[in-house]
């Protein structure tokens, strides 16, 4: 099961392909843009305890502007940091007393421009994950997958050998005879362009709205996100 906002909208379907890949294993999406984990608490709750999955996922880029984390302060504050380690610690030890095997925490991709907030909100959940020990919590730094080799955010990145093979998946241009392609939005972000409709909501992933009609492309930066995510689950169990 996923938990997450906007960032885990786009990449959560390709968290899904890579785990039905393996005995077909199913992921559960519950992701909504703009939303913090105060948002899902007791939906989050209420789901686990019926659906019984082995492990949850928890996606979100902190506290957002919803009632419930502006409650706490400001984005970034200390009031909604407080709140962000006493939510996940709350919400972590009633997955683990529900059975669940593991949790993953999945930070905010590092942004562009930076943001004061993005550094503390990661330690948050480093911290988090840390007082629950690696048996039962996993913090996963995912978007480090979008990174350049030294660290750095970037919009393009080197395609993959299995990009470079199918058409419509190596886009970027072309530096130093190397082909690129498009890994973050404009925003510096999301993984893919961000059309949020006010009239419907488009399907999970990367998707265009053209004459009315959704259209979902393929987005290298929510596959890399995706594939960062799965795979050390995929190793923990023994995929």
């Amino acid at each position: 099961m996923l938990f997450g906002d906007s960032v885990a909208y786009q990449d959560a379907p390709y968290v899904g392909l890579a785990l039905g890949q393996h005995d077909g294993i199913p992921l559960a999406i519950h992701a909504f843009p703009g939303s913090s984990l105060c948002d899902w608490d007791p939906y989050l709750r209420k789901q686990v305890a019926r659906k019984r999955p082995t492990v949850v996922i928890l996606q979100f880029t902190g506290y957002q502007k919803t009632a419930c984390g502006l409650a706490a302060g400001p984005v970034g504050s200390p009031g909604q940091l407080d709140l962000m380690r006493r939510q996940y610690t709350s919400v972590i030890e009633n997955l683990l007393g529900n059975g669940v095997d593991l949790v993953e925490i999945v930070p905010m991709p590092k942004r562009r421009p930076s943001f004061p907030a993005d550094d503390p909100l990661k330690q948050v959940a480093f911290e988090v994950a840390s007082s629950f020990g690696p048996r039962h919590v996993l913090f996963n730094d995912a978007g480090t997958s979008l990174l350049t080799p030294k660290g750095h955010v970037t919009l393009t990145l080197p395609c993959l050998p299995e990009e470079i093979t199918v058409p419509g998946h190596c886009i970027g241009p072309v530096i130093n005879g190397v082909p690129r392609t498009t890994v973050r939005a404009d925003d510096g972000l999301h993984l893919c362009t961000v059309v949020w409709p006010t009239w419907s909501w488009p399907p999970y992933g990367c998707v265009s709205n053209a004459n009315s009609i959704w259209t979902a492309y393929y987005g290298s930066g929510a596959f890399r996100m995706g594939r960062a995510m799965s795979e050390p689950l995929l190793t923990r169990y023994g995929y």
